[in-house]
């Protein structure tokens, strides 16, 4: 394998000296620099990989380095990226904080504004808050079956079930194993909407149960951004 001469090789490598000198894209404290111009070294030339002469083994470790570090920053940029925030609009007020973890998407935030009690809670097809939530369209459902409970088989992407605030302010927090941040099952750029009736999760003896499981009202929304 030869090398190809007169070119010019750049590195440049990030480090976060907080977290004892993880590399840390999200949360650099200091930036490191490396160019290589092979026009102006004494190593200009073309160079046999199979050489290991010290010309050749710098670049043997080089490609080596950059074989394990550009995947492991593949990693590291999309799991920074698989956060989200979704800010409500209408009698109930929050924001709520999504992160994929272990492959479940976490849900919290804090609720002002509800009435204590059983909510549906759903992630929407549309990313629109106008006309009090209804623009928001139905529940997220890519794969067009019927309404269904968290833990059902079958059911919508955006199908989470319902919110049971106890107390006001109200604390949520629930993970969902099905709605995603990335792929084909992202909500990102949907809405969420909170409902004024209770969830029937489909089990219900009417048409509109197998469609939105009779949740009722448009209480709030808000729209799923990345963070």
């Amino acid at each position: 394998m030869q090398w190809p001469a007169n070119d010019t090789l750049l590195s440049v490598v990030t480090i976060d000296t907080a977290n004892h000198g993880a590399l840390t894209p999200a949360k650099a404290v200091g930036t490191q620099a490396m160019a290589v111009d092979l026009a102006a070294s004494p190593f200009t030339g073309a160079y046999d990989l199979d050489d290991d002469s010290t010309p050749s083994m710098l670049f043997k470790n080089i490609i080596i380095f950059l074989g394990i570090l550009i995947p492991w920053l593949t990693v590291i940029f999309a799991e920074a990226g698989q956060h989200a925030t979704c800010k409500l609009v209408g009698s109930i007020q929050g924001t709520l904080t999504l992160e994929e973890r272990d492959g479940d998407l976490l849900v919290e935030g804090t609720l002002t504004g509800v009435a204590l009690g059983k909510h549906g809670i759903h992630a929407h097809e549309y990313g629109k808050t106008s006309n009090n939530c209804l623009d928001a369209g139905g529940h997220y459902n890519p794969d067009n079956v019927d309404h269904g409970g968290p833990l059902d088989a079958i059911r919508h992407v955006g199908d989470w079930g319902n919110l049971d605030a106890t107390e006001s302010p109200y604390q949520l927090s629930f993970t969902d194993n099905v709605s995603k941040l990335s792929g084909p099952k992202s909500i990102v750029g949907r809405s969420v909407v909170i409902h004024e009736g209770v969830d029937d999760l489909g089990r219900g003896d009417n048409a509109a149960s197998k469609l939105n499981g009779n949740s009722g009202a448009r209480l709030a929304c808000c729209i799923v951004t990345p963070a």
